[in-house]
Formats: C-alpha cells, structure tokens, sequence
C-alpha cells in the first residue's frame, strides 16, 4: 500500500487528513476499506519506516524523526492490549501526517493519559497537538461510513452493539464509545468509571447534559452503583430515573435507560440512552397549545 503523502501536503486538521489517507486506501482497494483497518500497512506506506516495541517505562508510543524531518519510526508498548497498540500506532501516524506537529520538535512521547484527552478550554500547544492525534487515530480505525453502516442494523443503543462493534474493528471499548455515542443516531451517552468515580464521559450531540463531571462519584441510586458486580457481563437494560444522571428533566414522555458493564480492578462502562419516540415533535406540540388557549372572540 502507498500513500501519496503529496496529496496530503496542504491539509492541517485531523479529520480531512485522515478522510484523504482512507479515500486512497478505498482507491488501491476496488472502493472498499478493509476492516479492522490494516493501520500498521498505512504507515508503512506513509513513509514511516519501522514500528518497534518502545522501551521507555509510563509511555504508550512515540514519533522519533530523523534524517531531517524524511524519516519517521514509531515506538509503540508491546505489553498493552492489541487493541491499545493499534490505536498508539494511528495517534502516532497522526503526528507524523499533520504539518505543525514536528516542527519544533522531534521525539514525541505519549502517554496514556494524552491519548485520551479531549478537546477543552484553555489547551496549551502541546496538549492540542495530542487531542488531535487522538482525532485522527479515531477517524481513521473507526471511519464515518463503514462504521454508521454496521452500527445501523444493531437499531437501539446497547452495550452488546459497543462491545460487537470494538471486536470488529479491534479498536479499544474507549475508543469505540466515542465514536459509537458521536455516529449513533439514537441520543445515547457512556460513563467510564473506575471504583465508581467517573473517568470519562462521551455524550451524542442530542443526548442532553449530564449533572455530574469527571472526578464525581457515580450516582449513589443509579443501577451503576447499586447492580452487583459480575465481571465482563452486560446487565439487563433498564428504566433509569431521570434525576440520576441528568441535570435537567428531558420532555415529560421521554424515557431514560441504563446498561452496566464491570470490568476488571473497579472499572464501569455505563450507558445511557434516551427513548423520544413517544415526544410529540414541535408540530405536535404547538397543535396542542393552540387547541388548549383558544380565546372567544367577542
């Protein structure tokens, strides 16, 4: 596989870069992606010459460029799950792709904590350039089409869907809940939680705001925190009380829903998908207001 990166030369941002790299992997492929997505061959094709096991403790991976900026050599941690080293290799990649990452330095070092950073306020420079890493390692492993395409059929969110979806494109449970809540068209959000203090939450864009942040402990009456523990189970999905989780009370007919997952040392994957079936839409809705004040004319 080749990678023409001189077609890539004027793009900057994660997202169009890593669409470009896969429109030319669909080219050399008869239109079709392969998944899992063959990360480690796209890298090799993008010039990168070698990926080897990293040999510097509390790193994920790393970018070491030489021969004046034409050479680059990946480092990923050969202990961590297959899963987690093709997601290293993909933010690698991204650094060496995107234009303004290497150019004041060239190691980067990544750590797992800067793997799953999110964009925020206030990012100094360092940390936006690991946020867009992150950006392009999910679009490229977890592309927009291919994967709307097999998440479609599994119809309502379900941890089961997550789980399937994770195996299939060998793509971490973290990084699938992220892009699953993102391209689902269903209001769904996942709270990553470890010995129930909440690590992580990735909310779908119609899906409303949730009343707690990372760092807050779960709700106390939530099935999260009551459901007892049996370890890399789905538990059943249940009717949840809006009060747990949300800071604000959705529509009236609107109906809230929870499924746990426990997984090894104290850590929860918990999703939470809200029914709107039953709303009435803003037609609907204006109908009845009008049928309801209908003044008499005098």
């Amino acid at each position: 596989m080749l990678i023409d990166r001189m077609e890539l030369a004027d793009i900057t941002k994660p997202g169009p870069m890593a669409a470009a790299v896969l429109k030319q992997v669909r080219e050399q492929n008869n239109g079709v992606l392969p998944i899992p997505i063959p990360i480690e061959e796209i890298a090799y094709g993008a010039d990168i010459s070698g990926i080897s096991p990293i040999q510097t403790p509390g790193f994920q991976g790393a970018l070491i460029i030489t021969d004046g900026g034409s050479i680059g050599h990946i480092l990923k941690n050969a202990n961590s799950p297959i899963t987690r080293q093709r997601y290293t290799v993909g933010h690698e990649l991204g650094h060496w792709l995107l234009p303004l990452h290497s150019v004041k330095t060239k190691e980067l070092y990544c750590t797992s904590v800067q793997m799953t950073r999110d964009f925020s306020k206030n990012l100094s420079p360092a940390e936006r350039i690991e946020v867009e890493a992150n950006m392009f390692a999910a679009e490229i492993l977890l592309p927009d089409r291919e994967f709307k395409n097999d998440l479609r059929p599994f119809g309502e969110p379900s941890l089961q869907a997550l789980l399937a979806l994770s195996e299939k494109f060998e793509v971490s449970k973290l990084a699938t809940a992220k892009r699953y809540t993102t391209l689902n068209d269903h209001p769904c959000a996942v709270v990553t939680s470890k010995d129930c203090l909440v690590q992580h939450i990735f909310r779908g864009r119609d899906f409303p705001s949730l009343g707690l942040k990372v760092g807050y402990p779960l709700p106390p009456r939530s099935h999260s925190f009551t459901l007892k523990r049996t370890l890399k189970k789905c538990s059943e999905i249940v009717l949840a009380r809006w009060e747990n989780w949300l800071k604000d009370q959705p529509h009236a007919t609107a109906e809230l829903y929870e499924q746990v997952l426990h997984q090894a040392d104290g850590y929860i994957m918990t999703l939470l998908y809200l029914n709107m079936d039953n709303c009435p839409d803003e037609d609907e809705e204006f109908i009845e207001r009008s049928s309801i004040w209908n003044p008499t004319l005098r």
